[in-house]
């Protein structure tokens, strides 16, 4: 997000960064080759795709905005469930568990 010089859009334009750059951090010091940070809407019972690194945009898209109620084999869903990060060990495995037509 650019900032447009108000101090709200500087400190969410800062938080952006953050966030984007804890996610690249996170995903290099784990040695893994993609990462997306999920957080909840406030008010809602909807997960939003925050950040993402690694993954094309198409990749990304089906994840963006989901209930994890509606998503019962979901990767979000699963990591939700244990609480903790879920492991895709190839891309072949990251294709079978995306949702159908998401696959790079």
């Amino acid at each position: 997000m650019q900032a447009t010089g108000t101090g709200e859009d500087v400190q969410t334009a800062t938080v952006r960064d953050l966030l984007d750059h804890m996610l690249a951090r996170t995903v290099d010091s784990l040695g893994a080759h993609a990462g997306v940070l999920v957080l909840p809407e406030p008010g809602t019972d909807v997960l939003v795709v925050d950040a993402s690194v690694g993954l094309p945009p198409e990749c990304v898209a089906p994840l963006c905005r989901i209930r994890p109620a509606d998503e019962p084999a979901d990767l979000v869903a699963e990591a939700i469930h244990r609480r903790q990060p879920v492991w895709v060990g190839s891309g072949e495995e990251l294709a079978g568990r995306l949702p159908p037509g998401s696959a790079p």
